[in-house]
């Protein structure tokens, strides 16, 4: 049976897991949008992760991306390379995470056909680099731009692994891994009592807090009026919930959350 070259899946996995990653993991940030895989044998294909045609409407808006003639160049040069990225558009936004009108095309890796792998990220040619989203090689770093922008994820890639396994993520040379913080995972803990509060809203409160926290700060409350008017009616609830060692077991285990220290400053807060 013939390998499909086109499949790129990546493998979830928790927080506590994502740690215990070996150092040679290299992180970027998960858009939320549409995979392309793109090859040229004659003439340009905008294919799906099954090696099919992308609709009619997805490959026009590629076409519509700003500068893609230099990808499709490259490519014309490049013909034995096929090139994973992700189509970024408002209509591409799944979850509305990313609003853009103007499409963007975010290059993730390419794979060579001749030599049945992925390019490494550090030997990737200078032409399409620009293309590359930003590689971090500490994944607090990375998780600290996240959770700020309010992202979906991120990605750990491992090339060429020896000590580290994986079964749904595995990619030819790669294992491929994703990581979604917070107001992803959340969502699904916090699902039980979704009817008794704004879980989303918690979801930020928390994360919000945390990131404060860990970077010394304290003006969350001044930065989003609407999460400090949601605690304040929220508050004894909030603790109530976070009461539940079920919960606080899951968000540690699931999550990059102190949860200990913001439900110790959640109680300290002082409502004005």
């Amino acid at each position: 049976m013939e390998l499909n070259p086109c499949r790129y899946e990546a493998e979830s996995i928790s927080y506590q897991d994502l740690k215990n990653l070996e150092e040679k993991s290299y992180y970027q940030i998960k858009y939320d949008g549409t995979h392309i895989c793109l090859k040229y044998q004659g003439i340009l294909e905008i294919n799906t992760r099954k090696d099919i045609p992308h609709d009619k409407s997805f490959q026009e808006l590629f076409m519509k991306v700003p500068g893609i003639e230099e990808v499709i160049n490259y490519l014309k040069d490049h013909e034995n390379y096929i090139i994973h990225g992700e189509l970024v558009h408002k209509k591409t936004s799944a979850l509305q995470i990313h609003q853009n009108e103007i499409p963007q095309f975010i290059i993730y890796d390419v794979f060579d056909k001749e030599l049945g792998k992925y390019v490494h990220p550090l030997r990737i040619d200078s032409r399409i680099w620009n293309w590359f989203p930003e590689i971090y090689l500490n994944v607090d770093d990375l998780i600290n731009v996240i959770t700020k922008e309010r992202l979906e994820g991120l990605v750990a890639k491992i090339y060429n692994p020896k000590k580290i396994s994986c079964k749904e993520g595995r990619n030819f040379n790669m294992c491929l891994f994703k990581y979604k913080p917070y107001f992803s995972v959340l969502g699904v803990i916090f699902k039980p009592i979704r009817k008794e509060i704004d879980t989303k809203q918690l979801a930020f409160l928390l994360g919000e807090i945390d990131n404060d926290l860990k970077n010394g700060k304290n003006d969350w409350y001044q930065n989003h009026p609407e999460l400090y008017n949601f605690f304040v009616q929220n508050k004894d609830k909030i603790l109530q919930i976070l009461q539940d060692q079920n919960y606080i077991l899951q968000i540690q285990k699931d999550t990059h959350l102190d949860i200990m220290k913001v439900i110790e400053y959640m109680k300290n807060f002082k409502v004005t």
